[in-house]
């Protein structure tokens, strides 16, 4: 990342303060993963480091895609959708994002998300839940379910999304589940399997009178597959 003296002084002052509010919630690995990534090029990190990057205003245009999908998904979906982020990761710039381009648009739309790993306990208006969604727990207030880089919850949005009939958007990460062991040699086919495996589950809403997209990269130069699903008007 191309960051100038001056600015290096800010965004350390500003990392400093960071970890003084919230890295505790943090494991002493990832801190230390912090510490010594910070400031490394923004297109090889992975989300521990872009949300606090993007949280700092340290994100161009084109690299910042957690505002890309937010504009993406209020386009998309509207304003006033009831939208459920899960595996929204430490800190969830995607629903920070998404929140206060509803309350620009004066709408009546909501966000709330699942994930066990939030470091803070107050986001604006985003309601947070510090827990990993489950096939226990309702999603019926909701009208779309959505997934930025969800790892391994991406296949329980899936699987909720058809079983309760609702919307949703899932940004894919570039791995798999932790319980798929890939080697090297065979990663991308592994992967390409695995997001076929996926399209194929999310066809099934097709006969629930949804539309189901398959896109790459759409938005700000994002290099991983997007599946998302949008009710038949």
């Amino acid at each position: 990342m191309n960051v100038n003296a001056k600015d290096r002084i800010k965004y350390h002052r500003m990392l400093g303060r960071y970890l003084k509010a919230y890295g505790e919630e943090y494991s002493e690995r990832e801190r230390e993963y912090i510490k010594e990534n910070f400031l490394s090029d923004a297109s090889i990190n992975p989300d521990i480091m872009l949300q606090i990057y993007a949280k700092f205003g340290m994100l161009n245009q084109e690299e910042n895609f957690y505002l890309g999908f937010a504009r993406l998904i209020g386009q998309r979906y509207g304003w006033d959708a009831k939208v459920l982020e899960v595996g929204g990761g430490y800190f969830p710039m995607f629903s920070k994002y998404l929140s206060d381009l509803q309350k620009e648009h004066n709408s009546k739309g909501t966000v709330t998300v699942y994930d066990p790993l939030l470091v803070t306990s107050k986001l604006g208006r985003v309601t947070l839940r510090k827990e990993e969604l489950t096939k226990d727990i309702s999603v019926k207030e909701f009208d779309l379910l959505v997934g930025i880089m969800p790892c391994d919850a991406t296949k329980i949005i899936l699987e909720t999304a058809i079983k309760e009939n609702k919307e949703f958007f899932i940004a894919l990460c570039g791995c798999m589940p932790n319980d798929v062991y890939t080697p090297y040699y065979l990663r991308q086919v592994y992967y390409d399997h695995w997001v076929d495996g996926l399209y194929e589950l999310a066809l099934e809403q097709e006969s629930q009178g949804f539309d189901v997209l398959f896109e790459e990269g759409q938005t700000h130069n994002y290099m991983y597959p997007i599946i998302s699903s949008i009710r038949k008007r």
